[in-house]
This record gives structure tokens, C-alpha cells and sequence, in this order.
């Protein structure tokens, strides 16, 4: 029914609505929703109409603009589409508010804006926990280890968590099932996977370091393995988490040059796991006793703090996934590097790759390119000189020892040692302990040459030629030394 301008609406008390016309007919007027539902309300003031309604199409009248009071939403069976700056003038953002401050705001341009904290919750999923003593919380109390601490954090807290890890885990296929996690999988992981549950789930695995202190494989032959391990539980549905290995103080150099080798690995191997964890970075120092259990360099188990601290790194890594950080080395360089009270320094002078600072001087290690100077460097701390050892370049091979315009001294102190100094892998010039000299030892087709000695008549003439006692000349064919 069609409304004109010399029409009016009137509400008598028994509360219908009716239309009355310029001719004073009157008609009682029903106004429902699509659904049926009447409408409750129908206002004018001012030409303004507002209209509320407890289900207008899904509508509520709460969420209406200008209707204060109550909890409303906005729904719709498709899609839903909130704009501003439709004219295409470059004025008008989209701003989302509470308490009368913008939270998010979208810009004319596409930027977006988060104003506060942004917490990122992964929702209803499955956390699926795998690995060794480090993730079965070996010497915690009931949820001090890193999965449970993880837990009350924001991108976990609405997941369920399945802790499978079990103390002295290997990822070797060999040995006790119970202790392999390759084995494992079938009876702890693999039920857990979406297509069974049909929740997301996430496989943190955290492995290696039993690996590397017992089975005597290399970095390589470890790491093949959790590729596999990887990929199979990828093609099971899992999102794939990496973790990086925190250190094993009591290992010998070579294992722990090991474990910065698989590290290295894990870190390159983008795109055989989903996200990383870099547990490696935020652990480093085993004598560090604050954040591990063992004293005196041997740290392997994270303490309360330690696993405090892998469950931030945890939380941060899976909701603002980001590149590995450039300076990853150097922060392995401080686990493995003890040099008592000097420190690793993260803020390098302008052309080093790696320095040591302390108070009475600075140790540099420099190296442009591999064809050009490499070398190190100690220094009084203003850039002066004190000792360099090094390679000029290696076209040239030239070898540097010593400091600018100051003595060096190339020795042995150990009881019984030589200094043996050679070319091609053969000794040229053995120096014993007690002074003896021994030049060219037996080698076919070496020989000894002195390119330039001065000529003088006699012992007279070559200590007035400047010669001092024991000075080589010669006279002639004969060589002579000078003598006092």
C-alpha cells in the first residue's frame, strides 16, 4: 500500500496502526517482517525513521546505527560487506570500536591498523607435543614444563594438548620402540590426525639431542631422518612444527659442532615444516644455571624459568611467524663459547664478522670474501693493532703474523717441542728446543740457497762493511762468517 504525501499514520490506543487519507478514510495497517514477525515499533521524528524489530531478517535492531542499548549482530546467509570511501574521493576508513576507541582501523589505502595488543588463538585444535626429557618435563613439577606453560598463552588457550613425549627419545629407528618417536607415531600421533578428529592439529617436534650424544651419526644422517618424519606426518594432515635443539653442555666440541650443524639445517629447510621454533636461540648457554638444572657448563634440562621461557617463544613463533634473524650464529657462538669474564659482542664494528669484547682490549675476526683478507686481529679497543694472524689474500698466500712496525714471536713453549715451519705439506726449517737450527731435512731435490751475501777481503773489511759477529760473507768462492 502506497503512502502519499496528504496521508497519515495514527496509532489509537488499542494499538493498531491505521492510515487514515486526506479524505479521513481510515485503514488498519499491519507491517511485518519477511518472516512474519510483527514489527514492534515505528517512529518518526523529524523525518527520521527508526524501526526496531526482535528479528528483522536476521537483523537485529540493536546493531542498527543509531539505536543505542542492548547486544545485537549483523548476519547474513552470504556475504557481508562493510565499506567506506564508496565515492573513491580518498576520504573515509572503516574504524572498529569499544568503549567509544578505535581498535582497528582500516585505512583509505588498505593499511591496516591494530591499536593494543593482538592476540592470535589458533582456536579448537590439537597441540600434539612430541619429543624427548626436554618436552616430558624430566625433574618439573605438574606444569612447569614448556607444553603446559604454552597452554595458558594466547595462541594455545583454546586447544586441547597431547603431550606425547617420553624421556630418552631418539628419531633412531633402531633400538627400544618406546624410545624412537618414528615408532611411535602410529599408536601417539597418528590417531590424533584431522581427518580422524576433524580439528586442526599441530605437531611440535622437539628431537635430535639424544641423537647426537649417542649414536655417533653426523648432522646429515640425523636430519634425513626427521625429514622423513616430517614429510610423513605432512601427508597425514599435521601442520608441521620444527624445533631447534637446545644445547647438551657436558657433549665434547665435536657433538656440539654437530648439533649447530643440524640446526643449521632445520633452520634452511623452509617448506618441509610449516613454522619453526628456534629453541636453539632462546636457550643457548649451557652454564647458564638459571635456565638449566645442570651446574657447571653441563646443561641439558631446562629449569622452571627455561621452560618458561621456550613456551613464550612458542606462543610469539606460531602467532608472528618471521624470518630467521640474521645474526642466528652468533647467538649459537654464545653457547658454545666460554672465554671467562669476556663476552660475545652482538653490536660489530664496522667490518668485522665476529669480536670479542672486554675491558683491555678486543679480539676481531675478519673476513671480506673468501678470495680476499681474512683475518684475526687483537687490538688495544681503538682499532690499533696489536697482534694480527692472517692470510693477505689467498691469490697472493701471504701469510701475517705479527702487528704493524712491532716484533713477533712464533714459538712453542711445551717441553720437547719443535717449531717446524713448511711448504707442501713438508717440514723446511725444524727449530728444537734447545736452539738447533736444521735446514732442508732429507728431501729430494730441495736445496738450501742464500740469494745475496756481501763480498768482502777479509774478517777487517766485513766489520768495517757494518758485518757484526756472526754475519755470513764471502771472499771469493769461499763463504766465512765473521767472528770477534
Amino acid at each position: 500500500m502506497k503512502i502519499s504525501e496528504y496521508d497519515e499514520l495514527v496509532t489509537p490506543d488499542d494499538g493498531d496502526l491505521l492510515v487514515a487519507n486526506h479524505a479521513g478514510v481510515t485503514k488498519k495497517v499491519t507491517m511485518r517482517t519477511v518472516r512474519g514477525n510483527p514489527v514492534e515499533t515505528f517512529n518518526t521524528r523529524r523525518g527520521a525513521v527508526t524501526l526496531q524489530s526482535s528479528d528483522l531478517n536476521g537483523l537485529s535492531g540493536a546493531g542498527l546505527t543509531g539505536i543505542t542499548g542492548g547486544t545485537g549482530g549483523v548476519a547474513n546467509t552470504g556475504s557481508t560487506t562493510i565499506g567506506a570511501d564508496t565515492d573513491e574521493d580518498d576520504v573515509g576508513t572503516v574504524a572498529l570500536q569499544t568503549r567509544n576507541i578505535t581498535r582497528l582501523l582500516i585505512q583509505n589505502d588498505g593499511t591496516v591498523e591494530v591499536i593494543g595488543p593482538l592476540l592470535v588463538s589458533a582456536g579448537d585444535v590439537n597441540f600434539i607435543f612430541e619429543g624427548d626429557s626436554r618436552t616430558s618435563a624430566l625433574g618439573m613439577a605438574e606444569g612447569e614444563d614448556w607444553p603446559a606453560r604454552a597452554m595458558e598463552l594466547p595462541f594455545f588457550a583454546h586447544g586441547t594438548k597431547n603431550n606425547v613425549a617420553v624421556s630418552g627419545s631418539w628419531i633412531d629407528e633402531s633400538g627400544d620402540p618406546a624410545l624412537n618417536i618414528v615408532d611411535r607415531y602410529a599408536t601417539e600421533v597418528f590417531p590424533l590426525r584431522p581427518a580422524i578428529t576433524g580439528k586442526p592439529a599441530y605437531l611440535f617436534v622437539f628431537i635430535g639431542i639424544n641423537d647426537i650424544n649417542g649414536s655417533g651419526d653426523d648432522a646429515a644422517t640425523i636430519f634425513a631422518r626427521l625429514e622423513s618424519y616430517w614429510a610423513t606426518a605432512k601427508a597425514d594432515g599435521f601442520i608441521v612444527v620444527a624445533c631447534t635443539n637446545t644445547p647438551n653442555g657436558a657433549n665434547a666440541l665435536v657433538l656440539q659442532i654437530t648439533k649447530q650443524e643440524l640446526d643449521r639445517l632445520i633452520r634452511n629447510a623452509t617448506g618441509q615444516w610449516d613454522f619453526l621454533l628456534d629453541f636453539a636461540l632462546e636457550l643457548p648457554d649451557p652454564f647458564d644455571e638459571v635456565l638449566f638444572q645442570e651446574t657447571g657448563g653441563t646443561g641439558l634440562h631446562p629449569t622452571a624459568v627455561g621452560h618458561e621461557l621456550l613456551a613464550q617463544r612458542a606462543n610469539q613463533g606460531m602467532s608472528y611467524p618471521r624470518a630467521i634473524s640474521q645474526d642466528a650464529a652468533l647467538q649459537q657462538v654464545k653457547g658454545l663459547l666460554r672465554l671467562g669474564a669476556l663476552g660475545i659482542n652482538d653490536d660489530l664494528d664496522s667490518g668485522y664478522r665476529f669480536q670479542i669484547k672486554g675491558s683491555g682490549g678486543i679480539a676481531h675476526f675478519v673476513s671480506n670474501a673468501l678470495d680476499e683478507q681474512c683475518f684475526f686481529q687483537i687490538d688495544n679497543g681503538d682499532g690499533t693493532a696489536l697482534m694480527v694472524v692472517g692470510i693477505e689474500s689467498a691469490a697472493g698466500g701471504t701469510v701475517i703474523v705479527g702487528a704493524p712496525g712491532s716484533a713477533a714471536c712464533i714459538g712453542t713453549s711445551a717441553a720437547g717441542g719443535h717449531l717446524i715451519l713448511g711448504t707442501l705439506a713438508k717440514a723446511r726449517v725444524d727449530i728444537t728446543q734447545v736452539g738447533k737450527v736444521i735446514i732442508k731435512p732429507a728431501d729430494s731435490g730441495a736445496n738450501f740457497n742464500v740469494a745475496s751475501i756481501p763480498e768482502y777481503a777479509d774478517n777487517a773489511a766485513a766489520i768495517a762493511g757494518s758485518l757484526v759477529a756472526g754475519d755470513v760473507y764471502r771472499t771469493g768462492d769461499a763463504v766465512k762468517i765473521v767472528h770477534a
